[in-house]
């Protein structure tokens, strides 16, 4: 197995130079919820592009706020979480509602139109309906993740981080190590697998957990890899963007426990940008996954992880030719930002109708 791949080869298609926003300049005023884009990679550089060779897409004006109360010298609000307007899971749940129906009310007497990201799949309160009824348009990752709305959705792919890492350390394969990793705290779907690998019978297989642990399963995880020492092993940390290239590049495959996540996912299209493949649940999405990037780069497993399932597919990965780099050309960054930016127009005029 030797799924490793020059960078280069991952993003051939950048040294064709290209007109991203041959518009001329809109003065289109976009807030969104967030910290600004700084060193360390987060959803938020999906918006604004890479501008390394000066192509990113411009056009529109980006401002960022942690919290979004009633602006009104803006032509778009932009929500990653709702919670930058409703408050965080602490917020009682009357007080969330209250904040939500004035927020509805503030956009749609001012025009000013509303774009929500779409998150993982769940439940949605009574507040995040309130947002959902005001909102204009959503952004979905994928034609296969659930949103609120068919019809106000609009498909914006996760660009690939390539190019993001270039420079950046790298390890070679340890033969036999497997991963499980992410940038904030693990979901507690990771507990399962990890007591998979544990049972499993995978002789010069080795896991590694890098991540913080949820306070909840701290205990567990620190179980597992004691009982498990020389195979598992535990870094209960937070990581910085260098030391994932590092984790990453040091395993031969990547296992994604909670591909709805945002985190998970974003750790799944970080590892096949970074030439790795990884395993995980087969669902709608990761399915439509596979097909685009590649079945053996994408490899899904039906249901949760099962000592069966695992033992089967580190075989079949262990006899897998990787004989192409993961098809990552529709994921670069500068074509994606300019979609955020088409869909930020088509918003701004649906909202001044």
């Amino acid at each position: 197995m030797s799924p490793t791949f020059p960078l280069r080869l991952l993003s051939a298609h950048r040294k064709r130079r290209r007109t991203l926003d041959p518009e001329p300049e809109t003065g289109l005023r976009v807030l969104v919820s967030g910290r600004p884009p700084t060193h360390a990679a987060a959803q938020v550089d999906q918006l604004v592009g890479d501008d390394a060779a000066g192509e990113a897409p411009t056009g529109t004006a980006l401002e960022f706020r942690a919290v979004i109360r009633d602006p009104r010298d803006v032509d778009v609000i932009h929500l990653l979480s709702p919670d930058a307007v409703i408050g965080g899971p602490r917020t009682a749940a009357g007080e969330r509602l209250r904040r939500a129906t004035a927020f509805a009310s503030h956009v749609r007497r001012h025009r000013i139109a509303l774009v929500q990201t779409v998150t993982a799949s769940k439940t949605r309160t009574p507040a995040e309906r309130m947002l959902d009824s005001a909102t204009t348009f959503f952004a979905a990752r994928s034609a296969e993740q659930p949103t609120p709305d068919v019809h106000r959705t609009r498909v914006i792919p996760q660009s690939h981080l390539g190019d993001r890492f270039l420079g950046y350390p790298r390890a070679d394969a340890v033969s036999g190590r497997a991963v499980m990793l992410t940038s904030g705290v693990f979901d507690a779907a990771y507990e399962a697998p990890l007591k998979v690998f544990a049972a499993a019978d995978l002789p010069g297989t080795t896991l590694r957990l890098v991540g913080r642990a949820p306070a909840a399963l701290a205990a567990s995880f620190a179980r597992s890899a004691g009982r498990n020492a020389g195979r598992i092993a535990l870094r209960d940390a937070a990581l910085s963007d260098a030391e994932r290239v590092v984790e990453i590049t040091a395993s031969e495959f990547v296992v994604i426990a909670a591909p709805e996540d945002p985190l998970s996912y974003a750790t799944m299209m970080l590892a096949v940008s970074l030439g790795r493949p990884v395993l995980v649940e087969e669902t709608a999405e990761t399915a439509a996954l596979a097909t685009e990037i590649g079945p053996e780069w994408i490899r899904t497993h039906p249901g949760r992880l099962t000592i069966a399932t695992l033992e089967a597919s580190v075989r079949a990965m262990r006899a897998e030719t990787f004989t192409e780099a993961p098809r990552l050309s529709s994921r670069a960054p500068n074509p994606v930002a300019a979609m955020y930016r088409d869909l930020y127009r088509a918003a701004a005029s649906a909202a001044r109708r």
